[in-house]
């Protein structure tokens, strides 16, 4: 099984967790936890991979989102600016 990143949505602590790639969500005595989408860097053979810049933003508007803050910018602008 591999490992995903999860954040506590009361605390914002996040953990690796080894889960199957099927679940999402989960609760616990701690609180909700949410899978995050895009995962920061891994370790092969003691190297650590760090995320780009472009990982780094994603990471930082999906948690605005998740807070409930909405962007300005449509979904096809924010592509167009990512060239996706």
């Amino acid at each position: 099984m591999p490992l995903f990143d999860f954040e506590n949505r009361e605390t914002g602590e996040v953990r690796e967790i080894q889960t199957s790639p099927d679940l999402d969500n989960f609760k616990d005595e701690s609180g909700t936890w949410l899978k995050l989408d895009v995962q920061p860097g891994f370790a092969i053979g003691g190297q650590r991979s760090f995320p780009t810049q472009a990982e780094t933003i994603k990471r930082g508007y999906y948690k605005q989102e998740q807070a409930g803050w909405r962007s300005e910018y449509s979904k096809n602008k924010v592509k167009r600016a990512w060239g996706l």
